[in-house]
């Protein structure tokens, strides 16, 4: 590899413009901002899981499959931490329930320190700032290792580590292993005043219940039982592929993204379509499942297939 002490000012930036062009095309970037965020954002995903937020969401960046809302903050810091480089972003707002702050090295993006921090504990030490019109908070020591925080440093470390082949090997076979998951968890039965269905898989069992209760419940109440990242709203009353260029657009997905999402089955209401995510219904299903039948008040209900099987 030539020395970069060796490249022109023109070359470098000309290699900084490939390496960019590459990380956006890998989903590592997604917005033309300083890398810090977006790649944060990327290896918090990777690490957690769940749903990353579209770019136009402020007061969090990440779902997780308990319907956790995630803010994600990244600072680069020297070997020796100069003033004010621990000093995040200004938090607006606390619509979320954790945050992942993250120390990069300046010298080349390598982890320095992560963790997790509830909200409670953030807002014990946020300053207000007028001038900012927000909060400001700082990734020192006590607050990475605050009650109830998790270290994520070497999650998101290994993170980081992935190739494009790692993520598609990953990716690849994620629908059969749910599949699988799913099945040995058992299937669920719902029951709509259409009548009772046969055994679905979670996911499906959460997309019966939530076009059950959208004939009596708005869409909206819906969403907030969820997650606007779970559940999403896009203007107009669409289907196929118009719904889904509508949803990339407006949500800034690929078209690899498709199958993440029930496009195939729109709820359409008051001009607008509102469509279910497919792939975060993991082990916390039944939790969003409960606050849905009781949100229905006796309309829909739901059970284990196989607690019949045992019966």
């Amino acid at each position: 590899m030539t020395d970069p002490q060796q490249r022109t000012n023109a070359e470098l930036f000309a290699q900084f413009a490939t390496a960019l062009k590459e990380l956006r095309a890998r989903d590592v970037l997604r917005t033309n901002n300083p890398p810090a965020g977006d790649y944060a954002e990327w290896l918090a995903h990777r690490a957690l899981g769940g749903v990353l937020a579209p770019p136009a969401e402020k007061s969090f960046d990440i779902t997780m499959e308990d319907a956790t809302r995630v803010q994600v903050k990244a600072r680069t810091v020297s070997p020796k931490v100069k003033p004010g480089q621990l000093e995040t972003s200004v938090f607006r707002s606390w619509d979320f329930e954790q945050a992942v702050f993250v120390q990069f090295a300046e010298a080349d993006y390598s982890i320095v320190r992560a963790a997790m921090v509830p909200v409670e504990q953030i807002k014990l030490i946020a300053r207000w700032a007028d001038h900012v019109n927000g909060w400001r908070v700082s990734m020192k020591p006590a607050l990475m290792a605050a009650s109830g925080s998790v270290d994520l440093t070497e999650a998101l470390r290994t993170a980081a580590l992935l190739t494009t082949a790692d993520i598609e090997r990953q990716e690849r076979p994620r629908d059969v292993q749910e599949e699988v998951a799913e099945d040995s968890a058992g299937k669920f039965i719902v029951t709509t005043p259409d009548g009772e269905s046969a055994p679905l898989p979670k996911r499906h069992a959460v997309l019966a219940l939530v076009r059950a209760l959208s004939e009596e419940l708005s869409c909206a109440n819906l969403q907030g039982l969820l997650s606007r990242a779970t559940f999403v709203r896009v203007d107009g009353e669409l289907t196929g592929d118009a719904l889904w260029d509508a949803m990339s657009s407006q949500l800034d997905l690929d078209g690899d993204k498709r199958k993440l999402w029930f496009v195939d089955s729109p709820i359409h209401e008051d001009g607008s379509t509102w469509v279910l995510a497919a792939n975060v219904w993991g082990r916390r299903a039944e939790a969003r499942m409960d606050k849905l039948v009781q949100a229905g008040s006796g309309l829909v209900t739901v059970r284990r297939a196989d607690d019949e099987q045992d019966d």
